[in-house]
């Protein structure tokens, strides 16, 4: 995915993405929930991250995926983290449509368990219930929302460094939806007002510490123009890569 006749593996932090990355294949469920997705991807983010000692990368997906991957990820390692989590909604409902394992629910899910995650970040956000927001100051997540977001990175980047530290364990989870619709279309829950491609990558360049691992979901070819959200993707997946590589170099 990070290379085509109009696009090469390089990031714009200056590494060869083609030298760097392995890819493990598909992952099914054999039942679409917590549990089915749990048992479905730890033996791959075993093999990954224990036996080739490399960091997880995971593309697809709705939100709901994120929970049993940080799971799988902190098996591998062995301490809870910091997650950084771009996405135009919380995702913290404590119940969503009577299902625990929505994408609405992943982050209450996490944030249930305090030896997965020391500091949860969202970056983005720009809708939320009330009972979300309650959510979120119950748990103490640190929201960046997007009117408060500056033209440039540089502001975002100042506040990331005072939540990170820079010996700190990271997860990145990106929600296509983050970005502004205008960018990406191709998403099944738009909220306009979001982020720019340029803010996002900035944004996603300042992460202090070492990141562990990264998840991108929420992309739904189905509502695509022209590939737009796609080839965006395929951008922020790169910039993310770059920022795995030179955290753990």
């Amino acid at each position: 995915m990070f290379h085509s006749e109009a696009n090469n593996t390089c990031g714009e932090l200056g590494f060869d993405l083609a030298e760097n990355i392995l890819d493990f294949g598909d992952v099914t469920p054999k039942i679409p929930d917590k549990e089915g997705m749990l048992e479905a991807v730890q033996p791959i983010i075993k093999k990954m991250m224990s036996e080739q000692r490399l960091r997880s990368l995971s593309l697809g997906g709705d939100h709901s995926i994120t929970y049993p991957l940080c799971k799988a990820v902190r098996e591998q390692i062995g301490r809870p983290f910091t997650i950084v989590h771009f996405d135009a909604h919380p995702d913290i409902y404590p119940l969503f449509d009577n299902n625990l394992s929505s994408h609405a629910s992943p982050f209450a899910r996490i944030c249930e368990e305090p030896d997965l995650c020391t500091k949860l970040i969202s970056i983005g956000i720009r809708t939320a219930t009330q009972e979300q927001r309650q959510q979120i100051q119950k748990y103490g997540v640190e929201v960046i929302e997007a009117r408060h977001f500056p033209a440039h990175g540089s502001d975002v980047g100042r506040r990331l460094r005072e939540l990170i530290q820079d010996d700190s364990l990271v997860y990145i989870s990106f929600d296509m939806d983050a970005l502004d619709p205008s960018a990406a279309p191709g998403v099944s829950h738009q909220e306009p007002g979001g982020l720019s491609t340029r803010q996002a990558i900035d944004a996603i360049h300042a992460i202090p510490g070492i990141i562990i691992g990264a998840d991108l979901v929420e992309l739904n070819p189905d509502l695509d123009c022209q590939l737009m959200t796609s080839r965006v993707a395929s951008k922020i997946m790169k910039e993310i890569a770059s920022v795995i590589v030179r955290s753990n170099m």
